[in-house]
Protein backbone atom coordinates (compact mmCIF):
# COMPACT_ATOMS: atom_id res chain seq x y z
CA UNK A 1 0.00 0.00 0.00
CA UNK A 2 3.05 2.57 0.91
CA UNK A 3 5.95 2.63 -0.82
CA UNK A 4 5.78 -0.03 -3.91
CA UNK A 5 8.52 -2.64 -4.12
CA UNK A 6 10.23 -2.71 -7.36
CA UNK A 7 10.16 -6.86 -8.49
CA UNK A 8 13.86 -6.52 -9.95
CA UNK A 9 14.98 -5.25 -6.33
CA UNK A 10 14.07 -7.37 -4.14
CA UNK A 11 15.46 -10.61 -5.61
CA UNK A 12 18.86 -9.14 -5.99
CA UNK A 13 19.44 -7.29 -2.51
CA UNK A 14 17.13 -10.16 -0.13
CA UNK A 15 20.05 -12.53 -0.82
CA UNK A 16 22.90 -10.38 -0.67
CA UNK A 17 21.78 -9.77 3.04
CA UNK A 18 20.96 -13.06 3.73
CA UNK A 19 24.62 -14.38 2.35
CA UNK A 20 26.80 -11.25 4.17
CA UNK A 21 26.26 -12.22 7.82
CA UNK A 22 27.27 -8.67 9.99
CA UNK A 23 30.72 -9.50 11.66
CA UNK A 24 30.58 -11.00 15.06
CA UNK A 25 31.84 -8.04 17.63
CA UNK A 26 32.13 -10.28 20.47
CA UNK A 27 35.27 -10.19 20.51
CA UNK A 28 35.71 -6.74 20.81
CA UNK A 29 32.90 -5.28 21.82
CA UNK A 30 31.90 -7.29 25.19
CA UNK A 31 29.26 -5.20 26.07
CA UNK A 32 26.84 -6.01 23.75
CA UNK A 33 26.89 -9.69 21.96
CA UNK A 34 23.53 -9.29 21.01
CA UNK A 35 24.00 -6.53 18.78
CA UNK A 36 24.87 -9.03 15.93
CA UNK A 37 22.13 -10.91 16.31
CA UNK A 38 20.16 -7.94 16.63
CA UNK A 39 21.57 -6.90 13.31
CA UNK A 40 21.17 -10.06 11.60
CA UNK A 41 17.23 -10.24 12.92
CA UNK A 42 16.46 -7.03 11.36
CA UNK A 43 17.81 -8.45 7.70
CA UNK A 44 15.80 -11.51 7.93
CA UNK A 45 12.84 -9.54 9.15
CA UNK A 46 13.15 -7.16 6.24
CA UNK A 47 13.82 -10.05 3.95
CA UNK A 48 10.27 -11.46 4.72
CA UNK A 49 8.28 -8.54 4.97
CA UNK A 50 9.51 -8.03 0.83
CA UNK A 51 8.99 -11.44 0.14
CA UNK A 52 5.22 -11.26 1.99
CA UNK A 53 4.72 -8.24 0.06
CA UNK A 54 5.45 -9.44 -3.73
CA UNK A 55 3.34 -12.48 -3.07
Amino acid sequence: KEMPVVPDKPTDEVPSEVVQPTPEPTEEEGKSPGFGALYTLIGILATVFLFRRRL
